[in-house]
């Protein structure tokens, strides 16, 4: 008669975390809750990993010590952004969160560079420039396709309503079934340009952590012909 075994952590910990994913996406779209159930996610992988390390103890734990700190850095990052959001209502970039986002990826840099190095028994410089590459690469790809794909636009003489109406039109013809979200604000000349980008970047904050794939009207105030839109 065949009998079940115990399973084992790691299916224990990738049953418990398909459950937390699917939770994430039925908790309400830009709550709290998702704020802080993300990151608590990524922790629990640091936390699968050192546990990995202290029950089948590699040959070189060092390796996994750093992949662990880096994950972990990225899950700190991630409280901290939550945090600002939502304590604080403070979506600003750059923030202390990107500094620890960044600071991650030489720690990651590290535990590649000590994999490859592991295969050698001299300095491998080659082998370090490869850890470099590849840590790089990923960071500008993650920068650029996960973090900061933006532009603006400026709407001479559109009153917020009608900016909004544009906006709206445009994330109706966006091809290939992508979306976009949208901070709109208003502009009156006189505002230093870093400033009014500044409030464009935090309505496009709030767009995006209120569901996404909408426009988010910072001041609807009328507008004489000679105030800008920024979009």
């Amino acid at each position: 008669m065949a009998t079940i075994g115990r399973p084992a952590p790691w299916q224990l910990w990738t049953v418990c975390g398909a459950l937390v994913i699917v939770a994430y996406y039925l908790l309400p779209a830009g709550g709290i809750e998702r704020g802080l159930l993300y990151p608590a996610l990524s922790a629990s992988c640091t936390l699968a990993i050192l546990a990995g390390i202290r029950r089948n103890r590699p040959v070189r734990p060092s390796v996994w010590y750093c992949v662990a700190a880096g994950i972990g850095m990225w899950s700190a990052g991630d409280f901290v952004f939550t945090y600002r959001y939502y304590a604080l209502d403070d979506p600003s970039f750059p923030s202390y969160a990107d500094a620890i986002y960044l600071a991650a990826t030489p720690v990651l840099a590290t535990g590649v560079y000590i994999l490859i190095k592991g295969r050698v028994s001299r300095r491998d410089r080659a082998g370090l420039q490869d850890a470099l590459i590849i840590s790089t690469g990923l960071a500008l790809l993650t920068w650029t396709f996960l973090m900061r794909e933006e532009f603006g636009v400026l709407l001479v003489g559109a009153a917020p309503p009608e900016a909004a109406r544009i906006l709206d039109r445009l994330r109706e013809v966006t091809p290939h079934g992508q979306s976009f979200s949208a901070g709109l604000v208003r502009w009156d000349g006189v505002e230093a340009a870093d400033e009014v980008v500044g409030r464009a970047d935090e309505a496009l904050y709030h767009a995006k952590h209120n569901g996404r794939n909408r426009v988010h009207l910072v001041d609807a105030t009328p507008t004489t012909r000679n105030t800008r839109i920024l979009a």
